[in-house]
C-alpha cells in the first residue's frame, strides 16, 4: 500500500467514523478506485470531493483548468481537516474530568508530542549547508520545508 494511502486509512481511523472530514475521505475513495484497490466500476464521479470542498469555502467552477492550483487547494484542505482532528482532541483532553478518563488523563500528563509528528506525505524538508570555497568555513545546517519543489534537469544524451 503506497505511503499516501496508509497515511490517509490511519487518519480517518482516528476520526472514528466522524463525518466533518469529508475531503479526507472522498479522496481516500477516489484513490483507493485509481489504484484498483475498490469494487469494479466503470465510472466514478468526483462531486463529492467539489462539494467537500464547497463545504469548506473553496468555489471551484466547471472551467478549472489549472492542475497545480487545484493541488494545492486539496492539500490545505486535508491540512484544514487533520488539524481540525488535532484542535478537537486537545480540547477535549483539556475538558475531561481528571478521573474519568484514566487513559486520557495518562496521555495528557506526558509531554505532547512535537508537530513533526503529525507532518503529512505532502511535505518534505531539505538541508542547507553553505560553504565558502575561498576559506572553506561553514555555516550551520538549516532545515527548509517544502510542499512542492521545482528541479531543473539536465538533458542526458542517450548511450549508443
Amino acid at each position: 500500500m503506497p505511503q499516501v494511502e496508509l497515511w490517509m486509512q490511519n487518519k480517518l481511523e482516528e476520526t472514528l467514523g466522524d463525518n466533518c472530514y469529508t475531503i479526507l475521505s472522498s479522496v481516500f475513495s477516489l484513490i483507493k478506485v485509481l489504484s484498483n484497490n475498490c469494487g469494479n466500476e466503470d465510472y466514478y464521479s468526483t462531486e463529492d470531493i467539489l462539494c467537500s470542498l464547497n463545504s469548506y469555502g473553496w468555489v471551484i467552477s466547471g472551467d478549472q483548468q489549472d492542475a497545480y492550483e487545484f493541488y494545492q487547494i486539496l492539500i490545505a484542505t486535508i491540512e484544514e481537516e487533520v488539524l481540525k482532528l488535532v484542535r478537537i482532541d486537545d480540547l477535549f483532553i483539556k475538558m475531561a474530568p481528571l478521573n474519568a478518563y484514566p487513559r486520557i488523563l495518562n496521555r495528557a500528563c506526558k509531554s505532547l508530542p512535537s508537530q513533526k509528528g503529525n507532518n503529512h506525505p505532502f511535505k518534505g524538508s531539505f538541508a542547507i549547508r553553505m560553504t565558502c570555497f575561498a576559506c572553506m568555513s561553514q555555516n550551520p545546517v538549516k532545515f527548509e520545508t517544502f510542499g512542492s519543489i521545482s528541479l531543473s534537469l539536465q538533458n542526458i544524451k542517450p548511450v549508443m
